[in-house]
């Protein structure tokens, strides 16, 4: 009885610190059972004759007693472990402490930017720049991706699909809370106090950039709702439905490397139209995968449920795609209002490219 937990312990080091007080709690409660038992073996032996006796297990038939003093165990660690169930749980909170994670502070923005309108929108820029940079590492790792392999130049197939051999504990939410929610709470409050004192010329680049805020914690969304099901199926011994799963973080991941290589280039090199070839793209693959659903759930290739999921999981995946590929556009496209202009009339809006599918094929 106490090997057992021990065992579990060795498997949940691993785990957050919520596997590791349950772990600690199974230990306490059988290694406490256990020398109660050790203490009054004689009682024990005698309950469990008794009992035998009285139900008719046979004298000899020692598995049977084995099972009625393994009941007569737990039930005995139950009643003697549920009085002190509070100081156990406050035992185990002082001992397995919840993870801090370090607020994030603004790095741009402050009350000395509203003198110059020109200061102003450009320290709102960089903090949401700052924004999305602690954001994207909510995502990747959301994903189930390590960061570097996004933002390296390596195959981001084959990384995803390694990636899903090996699952990492992430409180996605709890990081969420820490490093994105207040920096994000920070930047609508500072846009907030800057309408009232910025001219009317800069107002529509403030809003743009607030739409890109927005966009970013709506993405930081959409990822923990995909999050859900990519854990349960990346890795799936159903074939069909590990590729649907592994395609979709892989073509999230795609987008997430092309917005860090425009990060990096020079502003003159920044073609973020480019970034419309993302949206395209899952939009053929949801139409592409709503043809051959009929054919999947028929053929026993994949279950309703899982078909169910999937879908679910492609329309968060684009929306994900779509409001990341609009912020990086207001962040890294053009800032000149005539070049913004014209980016605008070429760029493909949502509308446009949901036309693209009903077109019918030549």
């Amino acid at each position: 009885n106490i090997g057992t937990p021990i065992t579990a312990i060795i498997g949940d080091m691993s785990s957050n610190y919520q596997g590791k007080r349950l772990a600690a709690a199974h230990l306490v409660f059988n290694v406490v059972t256990g020398a109660i038992a050790i203490v009054f073996i004689p009682q024990f032996v005698w309950a469990v004759e008794e009992i035998s006796a009285t139900v008719g297990i046979p004298a000899d038939d020692y598995a049977l007693k084995l099972a009625v003093f393994h009941t007569i165990f737990n039930v005995i660690g139950v009643a003697v472990m549920v009085p002190f169930t509070n100081q156990l749980v406050n035992a185990l909170q002082r001992a397995i402490p919840k993870p801090k994670v370090k607020a994030v502070e603004p790095r741009y923005i402050s009350d000395n930017a509203f003198e110059f309108p020109e200061t102003l929108i450009n320290a709102v820029h960089q903090e949401t720049i700052h924004l999305y940079d602690n954001a994207l590492e909510v995502m990747t790792r959301g994903l189930n991706l390590e960061r570097h392999a996004v933002e390296g130049d390596g195959d981001l197939a084959q990384h995803v699909e390694s990636s899903a051999k090996r699952k990492s504990p992430y409180e996605l939410e709890q990081a969420y809370a820490a490093t994105v929610k207040p920096l994000y709470a920070d930047i609508l409050d500072f846009i907030s106090k800057a309408h009232t004192s910025l001219p009317a010329e800069f107002g529509a680049r403030l809003y743009e950039l607030r739409e890109a805020s927005h966009a970013i914690v709506a993405g930081v969304k959409g990822i923990q709702h995909l999050r859900k099901n990519a854990l349960v199926y990346m890795n799936a011994d159903n074939a069909d439905i590990r590729d649907q799963y592994n395609a979709i973080r892989a073509h999230v991941a795609g987008l997430m490397r092309a917005i860090h290589d425009l990060a990096i280039q020079d502003e003159d090199q920044r073609d973020v139209l480019a970034l419309d070839d993302f949206k395209i793209a899952i939009e053929d693959n949801i139409h592409t995968v709503r043809n051959a659903l009929d054919d999947l759930i028929r053929d026993k290739r994949i279950t309703a449920i899982m078909a169910s999921s999937l879908m679910n999981d492609l329309d968060y995946a684009q929306d994900v795609i779509r409001r990341l590929s609009d912020m990086a556009k207001a962040l890294y496209g053009a800032r000149d209002a005539a070049d913004k202009e014209v980016e605008g009339m070429v760029a493909l809006t949502d509308e446009d490219i949901s036309d693209m599918q009903d077109e019918p094929t030549p």
